[in-house]
């Protein structure tokens, strides 16, 4: 086994070199409607708005943060879901029955 001397030196700058990402959720049940959609919007801004203040107060924010939206959908009686990038109502259901028939 060979361990480089300043591994730990790596280690440290890899971690400080590293993407910093924020990840937020919330669970929200009702039908894949235009509407539903549509209602989802004040959600979404509420959980970016809670995480670049908690990036803020980290110090790792950045103007040039992006952000992505993914929606958990499923088929009506079904257990399992499939996760969709949100790209507006048709796009995210057309997404979702692509993903669905594979």
């Amino acid at each position: 086994m060979i361990v480089h001397p300043l591994a730990g030196l790596f280690s440290a700058y890899g971690i400080a070199m590293a993407d910093h990402l924020a990840n937020g959720e919330r669970t929200v049940l009702l039908p894949f409607t235009k509407d539903g959609h549509e209602s989802l919007k004040p959600l979404f801004e509420k959980i970016e708005e809670d995480l670049t203040a908690e990036m803020k107060r980290e110090g790792t924010f950045s103007p040039q943060a992006l952000v992505s939206r993914y929606l958990d959908l499923r088929p009506s009686g079904a257990e399992g879901y499939l996760t969709v990038k949100d790209t507006g109502y048709e796009g995210t259901k057309n997404a979702f029955v692509e993903t669905f028939d594979r």
